[in-house]
Formats: C-alpha cells, sequence, structure tokens
C-alpha cells in the first residue's frame, strides 16, 4: 500500500495531537518495512520528526492544517503522486483528498467549550468535522469518552473505533544520575508538586491554583511546579502572585520526566480530557496522580489515581493535603499507577491502526458501548 501521513500539525510546540502523531510515527516505521509512507509536514516541524526508515519519505509543505486553504492546496499540491489511503492522526483533513481516508479525534473541547474558541471557530469547527466524518472510512478516537461525546454531538457510531494512546518510553520511574543535575538547571527543590498542562481554561489551572493556595501555609517549603504555563499566563489566569508556584513553560520531555518521577504527586484536575497524556506519563514516572472525576480520566486511571470535583478548590486541596500525609497511600498510588501505564503502547496502538489501513473496504460495524481494542 501507498499511505500518505498527515504529520503537519507537528510544528514548533508539542501539544497533544503533534505527540500522538509523532509517537504513531516512530511507532509505525518500527513494525512496517512493507508499505510505502509519505510523511506531508511542515518544516518548522523537522526537530520533532523522527529519522524514518526507507520505505519512508517527507514531503514537505508550506500549508498549515485547520485552514480553509488546506482542502484545495493540499489536494494541488499531492495531484499527481499515486496513494491509496490517507491517513490523519487530527480531526480535520483536506476535504477533496482523493483516496481511502482515516482519521482520529481526540476531543472535542471546541464544542463542549464554545466560549473559548468563539461563536465563528466554534461553527468552522462543527462544519468541517461533520463533513470530513462523513467523508472518512474509519474514525479512531483515542477514549470511550471521546466515542461517547462524537454520538451525542453528531449521531456517528458505525464508524468509530476507540483505540487508546501510548506511554513513551522516555517517561520512566527509574531514578538517573542526571535528575539532580536537571532540578538544579530548573532551579527547583524538594518537596514539590507538579501540574502539566497548558493556559487553556479547561486544563483548570485557576482551580488548581487556587488549591494550591488553601494549602500552601500548612507545608512551607511545598512549591507548585507548572510545567506548560509562563509567568504571564499565570498572572492573567489568576490575576495575583501566588508564592511558591513555579512556572516553567513548555519543557522537554526529559525534564518533564525528572520533574514526575522526583515529586510528591501531579495534580491534573482538568475539567474535560480526550485523554490526558500528561496522567499517563505521570503514572509511568510513578508519581501519584490527583485528576477529575470528568470526561476521559476515570477511564485512564482506573483505580489508579485520586479523583476530585475540578470545579471545586477545596476538594482539590483536601485530597493534596491527604495523599502528602499519607506515605502509605502515594507508595501504593505509585505501584498501581505503574502497572496501569504499563498497558498502555505506543506499538500497540500503531499496530492497530495498521491491520484497521490494511483492511478491505467495507461498512463498520456497530459497536455496542465503544469496547478498546484491549479488552
Amino acid at each position: 500500500m501507498r499511505i500518505v501521513f498527515d504529520a503537519r500539525p507537528v510544528h514548533r510546540r508539542m501539544h497533544g495531537i503533534a505527540r500522538h502523531a509523532v509517537e504513531i510515527l516512530k511507532a509505525v516505521s518500527r513494525i512496517d518495512s512493507e508499505n510505502r509512507w509519505t510523511v506531508l509536514a511542515l518544516k518548522e516541524g523537522m526537530e520533532f520528526l523522527p529519522e524514518l526508515p526507507s520505505n519512508f519519505e517527507f514531503f514537505f509543505v508550506n500549508v498549515r492544517p485547520y485552514t480553509p486553504f488546506e482542502h484545495i492546496l493540499i489536494p494541488y499540491i499531492l495531484r499527481r503522486r499515486e496513494y491509496d489511503i490517507f491517513y490523519s492522526p487530527t480531526y480535520i483533513f483536506p476535504l477533496f483528498i482523493k483516496g481511502r481516508v482515516f482519521m482520529t479525534i481526540h476531543d472535542l473541547i471546541p464544542l463542549t467549550f464554545p466560549e473559548d474558541y468563539g461563536f465563528f471557530k466554534s461553527l468552522y469547527y462543527r462544519k468541517i468535522l461533520s463533513l470530513c466524518m462523513r467523508r472518512a472510512e474509519k474514525i479512531f478516537t483515542v477514549s470511550k469518552s471521546t466515542a461517547r461525546d462524537i454520538e451525542r454531538f453528531f449521531g456517528e457510531r458505525e464508524k468509530i473505533v476507540v483505540i487508546q494512546n501510548g506511554v513513551s518510553e522516555g517517561f520512566s520511574a527509574v531514578k538517573k544520575e542526571r535528575d539532580e543535575e536537571v532540578l538544579k538547571e530548573l532551579f527547583v527543590s524538594k518537596p514539590y508538586i507538579v501540574f502539566v498542562g497548558n493556559e487553556r481554561p479547561h486544563k483548570n489551572f485557576l482551580n488548581t491554583a487556587r488549591a494550591f493556595e488553601i494549602l500552601k501555609d500548612r507545608f512551607p517549603s511545598l512549591k507548585l511546579i507548572a510545567v506548560g504555563i509562563s509567568e504571564s499566563d499565570a498572572l492573567r489566569i489568576t490575576g495575583k502572585r501566588i508564592e511558591r508556584i513555579l512556572c516553567k513553560g513548555d519543557l522537554s520531555d526529559e525534564k518533564i520526566s525528572v520533574l514526575l518521577r522526583n515529586a510528591e504527586l501531579a495534580v491534573m484536575p482538568s475539567f474535560y480530557e480526550g485523554f490526558c497524556l500528561p496522567a499517563l506519563e505521570a503514572m509511568a514516572c510513578g508519581c501519584p496522580v490527583i485528576t477529575s472525576n470528568t470526561s476521559s480520566l476515570p477511564e485512564v486511571l482506573c483505580s489508579a489515581g485520586i479523583m476530585v470535583n475540578p470545579s471545586n478548590p477545596s476538594e482539590i486541596a483536601s485530597a493534596i493535603v491527604s495523599l502528602l500525609m499519607d506515605d502509605e497511600r502515594r507508595k501504593k498510588l505509585r505501584e498501581e499507577g505503574l502497572k496501569r501505564a504499563e498497558e498502555f503502547s505506543w506499538e500497540k496502538t500503531a499496530s492497530f491502526i495498521l491491520n484497521q489501513l490494511s483492511s478491505k473496504p467495507s461498512p463498520s460495524p456497530s459497536q455496542d458501548n465503544f469496547p478498546s481494542h484491549r479488552q
């Protein structure tokens, strides 16, 4: 088969969809030596893209994803190329592309929180996503929660296949000699807790900061390390400077892994997640996780984390205090988190996607309760 892999979501800022695309590309390149792959990419994402074997070739374009122009320009650019399948690891692809099309929908955040995106962006998202779903042969999604959202918003069920994410090998609970050096480079001293996210409202940094403000006087040496949040983000979101919240902005996977495996715990009380890779990565690093009782988070963590109401800073603070003061419970959650993280693998995910791409074109059967391929 000749497959076009749309890696254009990979650019300077590595958000969750970009991470997913890179990891799937790495994994599929390790397991597939037969098919011919064309990797559609932006030059600004080159530093994040892996080296690939000879059956893969990069094709760099200057057409960003998620814009109206891609629907005309990408099919035009690819018009002389022969390919059988176009695979999009994200929720929008060029509508007039030829061949069989497969896509991955990670979440429906613009529809769940339209006030954060504006009327016209949300309208465009809904309309284009509806057309893409109609055009796609199959729709992969990363959780049963997102599958239910797709049915709720669009009534689509027949094409959906649930394929959970994996966890990268770099996220490990094994402490390394360089850990202390990295912590010094980051000006971080123990003890501390970690938030990994970004400035968007659904990530809920505001209530995380409020929870820390409630409890910080009980733990005079405790810090909150905010990854993915800049100082200006924090000031805009909270409206003030809160002592001992250290904002680190975007960090490499190596540095995030070091922070997680040396932390007392991680707190990620998002209002909504399609999957939440940082929570899984925290478990893989042996870091106890406090997260929300909403969307996909109970599905991903199961019993290996503590669930709280994300709208209640006092409840978040109480969960943090309770866990900080219970060494045995933290130890148990570390062990359960590590076991849970072992169930996720990018190779399994990529292998399942490859099998789906290799299947003969046919109507997708109904999938009662959206079972995952791991069940």
